[in-house]
C-alpha cells in the first residue's frame, strides 16, 4: 500500500498512533477535523480496505458506510486483497 498524499500536511503526524486505534474515537476525530489531507486519508483507507482505526475523521464503521456510498457494492475487502510480507 503506497500513500499517495503529502503526509507532512497530516495533523496526526506528530501524534501517538494509539489515539487512532481505540474504541473511543473523539480525540482522533478532533485531530482529523483540522487536517488538510483528511479527504485523501479517508479515501486511502477506503481504497485499501483498512478495517480498523480512524482515518480522515471516520471510524471503521463510518468508513464502511462511506465506502458503500462512494463505490457501492460490498463493504468487505475483495478476496486476496491482503498481502503478507
Amino acid at each position: 500500500m503506497q500513500i499517495d498524499f503529502d503526509l507532512t500536511k497530516a495533523s496526526c503526524r506528530e501524534k501517538d498512533n494509539a489515539i487512532f486505534f481505540t474504541k473511543k474515537t473523539g480525540q482522533a476525530k478532533q485531530i482529523c477535523s483540522t487536517c488538510e489531507v483528511k479527504e485523501e486519508c479517508r479515501d486511502y483507507a477506503v481504497r485499501n480496505y483498512i478495517p480498523f482505526g480512524v482515518w480522515g475523521g471516520l471510524s471503521a464503521y463510518e468508513l464502511n458506510k462511506y465506502r458503500k456510498q462512494k463505490y457501492g457494492g460490498d463493504t468487505i475487502a475483495p478476496r486476496n486483497s491482503w498481502t503478507l510480507r
